[in-house]
């Protein structure tokens, strides 16, 4: 038994598939399925048994995965600390999440502690569900969502689906953006009545609502408007009388001066801002300088 059949076992229990595992290790099907066979002829399991539901672990290979994670964290915190100091041309790092000027300048900062190294470091601003795959297949290090009471019993759902977990950082209040000449940029509060006269500009989710970046209300929405990004958002915001709700974050390096945002005075549900990570893993040290700087972020600019 060696420590790459180990990491064979955990690709295959955390995709379920002979045929992806071997993908996301860059061999073929043949020699993943020898290398679990022999594994288990040697340590006397059987480990895997195929079902309608795809390759799953059986009692003894549940024990096995059990057993052998806290080697498998203690490898990739060795690998991480020593390797990556010595091989640092290599330096490579994901995050994925929802659209947050928190999040953009949480990076920017992580970005200046890497100057004078080379490395690919990439921020990917996605859809909900998007932000959850990529940490689920490993894409990602980390992906920033958002918790609320409508949708925590959804999402709470699909992250224990895909064997990751939600920490939170920080909770909000929704704020409305909206641009410095709009009818409703004097007021001091706005209430959910009060934005029924004007279109509502949104990131698009696939139609799946309770993945929306937006709190959801029992108002009529009479006009929307769908965007894909931030650029996007922010441009049509800035040149129309149409509304966002969000964190209320306002960072002037990352968001447009002639933006700003106002609290939403009629509604007592919180965003509860977090970081997901697949289960049983633990952080990688950049993952954690991240997040620390991230939190730093998310209190310096709180509404």
């Amino acid at each position: 038994m060696n420590l790459q059949q180990i990491q064979y076992v955990d690709a295959i229990a955390h995709f379920k598939s002979m045929n992806k595992a071997a993908q996301h290790l860059f061999v073929s099907q043949p020699t993943l399925s020898q290398s679990i066979k022999d594994l288990e002829e040697e340590i006397g399991i059987t480990i895997f048994e195929r079902s309608r539901k795809g390759v799953l672990l059986t009692e003894d290979g549940i024990e096995f995965l059990r057993i052998s994670k806290n080697i498998l964290s203690e490898l990739e915190y060795i690998q991480e600390h020593y390797v990556a100091k010595s091989n640092e041309e290599n330096l490579q790092f994901q995050v994925s999440s929802q659209h947050y000027a928190f999040v953009v300048d949480a990076f920017l900062k992580f970005l200046k502690n890497y100057e004078d190294k080379d490395y690919v470091l990439s921020l990917k601003e996605t859809r909900t569900l998007a932000t959850i795959d990529d940490v689920y297949n490993q894409k990602s290090a980390l992906g920033v969502i958002f918790l609320t009471e409508n949708n925590k019993n959804f999402l709470t759902q699909v992250l224990e689906k895909k064997s990751l977990e939600f920490h939170q950082c920080h909770s909000v209040k929704p704020h409305v953006f909206l641009n410095n000449k709009h009818p409703l940029a004097s007021q001091k509060y706005i209430t959910k009545n009060q934005l029924v006269d004007f279109p509502m500009v949104c990131y698009e989710q696939n139609g799946e609502e309770a993945l929306a970046e937006e709190l959801s209300f029992d108002y009529d929405i009479r006009q929307k408007i769908v965007v894909y990004d931030r650029g996007t958002m922010l441009n049509v915001i800035s040149n129309s009388n149409a509304y966002n709700i969000g964190t209320g974050y306002l960072i002037s390096h990352v968001i447009p001066k002639d933006v700003k945002s106002i609290p939403l005075k009629d509604v007592s549900e919180e965003m509860c801002l977090g970081w997901i990570h697949l289960k049983d893993k633990k952080p990688s040290i950049l993952t954690e300088e991240f997040i620390k700087i991230m939190n730093e972020s998310l209190k310096s600019y709180s509404p």
